[in-house]
């Protein structure tokens, strides 16, 4: 197992900055992945790791080992791409026992290695078969074997599952986990779906606009949010955001928004002197399941608003609200099911709010 160290990386294609002084570690045996928009530099980074890239500056350790300049099949690197790169005119065994073509290894430990692989993705059935006889789901198994069966020092994979559908996309994220698990080999996962990184990552890196933005754990970064970019990022459906400004002084900060004035509970309060002078525009978040519908005569935090569309989910039902230039969304009950074009007062639990300065 490896750890992989990222020391000051920087690339950059001509005068654009795709990744921007990134410094990580990627503990040994772990499951992390790589979070965030399309541009964010998450797959410049992944390329940078395998080789594939040349970095502009900084460093890239195995362990202890500088591999930044080392060509990608020195570094021991097995690496999945968003379309399963296979040998069509090969079998799906063919296709995996390439990868061992030229192993040292002699044919039983190979036949042993190879047989292990495939009872742990249950391929059996697809061995004889051809990539274009294959599914799309089929085929990224077939790929993530004939990687995984090198036993690479690093497992590398660059959005596999984009092109499934979302069934088929849900069974995989079990299975690969699952396999990483019995593998123990360190593997760095590239997605910009969310939920990819929530149920699959031992680790998330979270990164905008070729910086990385947060690291942490699953929790860490949903209960924790460093930054408005990850508070917004993460969680579905996504936070929503009040922008106001303080007024007041010690514990009886106000927010003065366009929806209304909010006076800050303590914990808020704390936060908010350690970032905002008064008067600066900052930003309230409230996931949409600690907003509510209630009364008019409400006279806790509320905010009116006026219903623009309702989707149902089965278990619960996401309400979406237009406030002014501002768009919200409450998550409720199956049975709650406004009037679309009727006005409702909103109530906020500020006790589960999130506040930022940027």
């Amino acid at each position: 197992m490896t750890t992989v160290h990222i020391d000051q990386l920087r690339k950059l294609y001509d005068t654009q900055v795709a990744v921007d002084q990134t410094t990580l570690t990627l503990p040994s045996g772990k499951f992390v992945v790589f979070l965030g928009p399309s541009g964010c530099g998450k797959t410049t980074t992944l390329n940078c790791i395998a080789g594939f890239e040349e970095v502009s500056s900084g460093r890239i350790l195995f362990d202890d080992v500088d591999v930044t300049t080392l060509a990608p099949h020195e570094r021991n690197v097995a690496m999945v791409f968003q379309s399963a790169l296979l040998y069509p005119h090969l079998s799906a065994l063919r296709n995996v026992e390439m990868s061992l073509v030229h192993s040292a290894l002699d044919a039983t430990e190979k036949a042993k290695r190879i047989g292990r692989v495939i009872e742990m993705l249950r391929i059996e059935p697809l061995m004889h078969k051809r990539p274009g006889q294959l599914s799309g789901g089929e085929r990224q198994r077939v790929a993530i074997a004939k990687a995984t069966v090198r036993q690479p020092s690093v497992f590398l994979m660059d959005e596999p599952f984009s092109a499934l559908d979302a069934a088929l996309r849900q069974s995989l994220r079990t299975d690969l986990v699952h396999l990483q698990r019995q593998l123990g080999v360190t593997t760095v996962f590239v997605t910009h779906d969310q939920v990819e990184a929530m149920t699959m990552g031992d680790s998330i890196v979270v990164m905008d606009r070729a910086r990385v933005q947060q690291v942490g754990t699953p929790s860490e970064i949903y209960e924790q949010p460093a930054n408005r970019f990850v508070a917004g990022f993460i969680g579905s459906p996504p936070m929503n955001f009040f922008k106001g400004e303080l007024h007041g002084s010690g514990s009886g900060l106000e927010l003065r928004t366009a929806h209304g004035v909010f006076t800050l509970p303590d914990r808020l309060c704390q936060r908010a002197h350690s970032f905002a002078p008064a008067g600066k525009p900052v930003y309230l978040g409230v996931r949409p399941q600690h907003l509510r519908l209630t009364g008019a005569s409400d006279t806790g935090p509320v905010a009116r608003a006026t219903v623009y569309g309702v989707e149902r989910l089965g278990k619960e039902n996401v309400i979406i609200l237009k406030a002014g230039e501002d768009t919200l969304r409450l998550l409720g009950d199956p049975d709650l099911q406004p009037a679309l074009g009727s006005t409702v007062t909103v109530a906020l639990d500020l006790s589960r709010a999130f506040l930022f300065d940027h």
